[in-house]
């Protein structure tokens, strides 16, 4: 017998199409859950006999599925890549510090020298002033020289932060780039000599990314895969390096703010959702068994939120089918931080009906997004680490 609780979850990016490596540790995969297997299809024989038995059952395709489940920390940063296809890794972090004057009126911040790293479309996180309000995750909308405009709807107050930093993230945006893994899973409670016995799934691409946000809860998310095939093992053949202990993040704490609208306004929430999906297929062909590469559709990224109703603003874009933008923000107690942007979306429904006596009335809103025009992307994800 064995226990979930002793499971270890490894992956490791292959070199070639389910090709699992040798001799390479396995990086850890934190999960709250998991449930890859294999599929087996099979063709049962149509021959005619006069004993009316069947004569043979032949295995025609394998396949392999699943999910895994986690609950947000700042890990997953590989695979978030490769859900999202991006053409580069993780690029962009530049960090400006010193004397940084903020000015309210033009929702400028002007560094103590000129820093050409800056970015238009990328996101900065700044600490250090005096001013809680100067603090925060924005957007830029235009950098020249030593000075870069905040494309964020905020309330700055006019300050000189003398021990402050303006700090721009790493970011992936979606593209075309495709990468396979292979995922190993230990049970270390089967003991045979010193070894764990282990199961091993080859050709698995991240097919789907899932995020959610609800009131007094961890946020939670997921990867969805689609792969090749599996292969038990009485012995251990590979390791798995220790998982890092970054915190977990929730929402009552660590998130930092939903942002909607042309300026990326602040705006409270009582649940988000965020799917990406990238509608994979298997190629099969004659002669093998399994597939032998992985085909990629379109990317699909939509979601969900709802607020208590105040306002007709955010009903009458559904109304008029105007479209807009989103973004949310975490940050854990260390700092470690992500922001998710979808920077063109329009709201595919929106209610804001009485249910019931003693009840809020809520504004209940589904998004689905496309290509930004100036942009040329769906979506962008950006970190920091502590």
């Amino acid at each position: 017998m064995t226990d979930s609780n002793r499971v270890t979850l490894g992956y490791y990016e292959e070199s070639a199409y389910g090709a699992a490596p040798t001799g390479s540790a396995y990086l850890p995969l934190r999960i709250t859950s998991e449930s890859l297997s294999q599929q087996t299809s099979t063709i049962t024989s149509a021959e005619l006999r006069a004993d009316r038995q069947i004569s043979d059952v032949v295995r025609s395709n394998l396949s392999v599925s699943g999910d895994t489940s986690w609950e947000l920390s700042y890990n997953h940063t590989d695979i978030m890549r490769r859900v999202l296809m991006s053409d580069s890794d993780w690029t962009g972090a530049s960090t400006a510090t010193g004397a940084i004057v903020v000015a309210a009126a033009g929702k400028t911040m002007t560094l103590s020298a000129a820093f050409g790293s800056f970015v238009v479309g990328q996101w900065v996180k700044s600490s250090g002033f005096a001013n809680a309000a100067n603090n925060g995750y924005f957007k830029i909308g235009a950098a020249a020289a030593n000075v870069i405009t905040l494309d964020t709807d905020v309330t700055l107050v006019d300050e000189t932060g003398s021990g402050a930093s303006c700090k721009q993230g790493d970011q992936i945006l979606n593209g075309t780039t495709s990468a396979s893994y292979s995922i190993i899973r230990h049970y270390e409670d089967i003991a045979n000599g010193t070894s764990g016995h282990e199961a091993l799934y080859t050709g698995c691409m991240p097919d789907a990314m899932s995020l959610s946000v609800t009131t007094e809860a961890v946020v939670t998310g997921g990867f969805t895969w689609i792969g090749a095939k599996a292969t038990s093992k009485a012995t251990r053949t590979q390791t798995v390096t220790a998982a890092n202990t970054k915190d977990v993040m929730n929402s009552i704490e660590n998130v930092n703010s939903m942002m909607e609208g042309g300026d990326f306004t602040p705006t409270a929430i009582t649940s988000f959702t965020l799917n990406l999906a990238n509608n994979l297929r298997p190629r099969l062909q004659v002669g093998t068994l399994g597939a032998v590469s992985i085909g990629s559709g379109t990317v699909n990224v939509s979601g969900t939120f709802q607020r208590y109703y105040s306002s007709s603003a955010i009903l009458d874009k559904y109304l008029n089918f105007t479209d807009t933008n989103l973004a949310i923000a975490f940050e854990d107690p260390d700092g470690n931080a992500f922001v998710f942007e979808v920077p063109k979306v329009v709201f595919t429904s929106a209610q804001r009906v009485a249910g019931g006596q003693n009840q809020d009335i809520i504004a209940d809103v589904s998004w689905e997004a496309m290509m930004d025009d100036t942009e040329l992307k769906t979506i962008r994800v950006s970190k920091w680490s502590a």
